[in-house]
């Protein structure tokens, strides 16, 4: 799977890091990443001397999240502690991902901006393939969109933010910088019914719980 190709955007701009444990794949996924024609930002780090993933994760997940890349990619040993690093981040959405079908699906699904990969368990060759399949999907919109509205939604409801109604879609929130001292919403309560896409039945998440769970989603 050398000459595997991505068919995607050339002006996509790309973030990427690493840990000490997925140095060597990152090395050799931003090198075929170039190859396939993307502007590939290299953030780190420069040997494979021992470092903490959550400072590398930052890194994208910051890029990412404030518009200078448009996607990101973190390898680790797992790929397991990136992505929970990268998700510290509002806006991101990040999926650690071990098959080509589950990269296409976390951006068609769940519109994952960040992907995150094993550069330990999984063999650079398929890794490449992984991110064909991520650089090739296209986020599905629909009632897809209607659930990441709700992961956005509870980011606003994390910042303690008073603002009530649509919680928008694409514009994340930086509540680092718009704490307030207000009790937070309960997303979840009917006296405080969140808009998305129409009016939202707490109810209805059981529904989605089981789309995901059949692969339906």
């Amino acid at each position: 799977m050398s000459d595997t190709q991505a068919r995607v955007d050339t002006r996509t701009r790309i973030a990427i890091a690493s840990d000490h444990a997925g140095f060597e794949q990152k090395q050799q996924l931003a090198a075929w990443l170039v190859g396939q024609g993307l502007d590939v930002h290299d953030l780190g780090p420069e040997t494979d001397e021992r470092v903490d993933y959550p400072r590398f994760a930052a890194l994208v997940a910051e890029e990412v999240a404030g518009g200078a890349a448009d996607l990101g990619v973190l390898v680790c040993g797992t790929g397991i502690g990136m992505a929970i690093a990268a998700n510290k981040t509002d806006g991101i959405r990040a999926a650690n991902v071990t098959s080509p079908a589950f990269a296409a699906l976390a951006r068609e699904h769940n519109d994952a901006n960040v992907i995150t990969l094993s550069g330990r368990f999984v063999d650079v060759a398929t890794n490449k393939a992984i991110l064909a399949g991520f650089l090739d999907a296209t986020f599905g919109g629909g009632r897809h969109a209607d659930r990441v509205a709700l992961i956005h939604a509870l980011e606003h409801q994390r910042c303690g933010a008073a603002a009530s109604g649509v919680v928008g879609y694409r514009s994340h929130l930086h509540c680092h910088s718009e704490r307030s001292e207000a009790k937070p919403r309960n997303l979840w309560s009917r006296s405080d019914q969140l808009q998305v896409g129409g009016s939202f039945d707490p109810q209805s998440t059981a529904g989605a719980v089981e789309d995901s769970s059949t692969g339906s989603e």
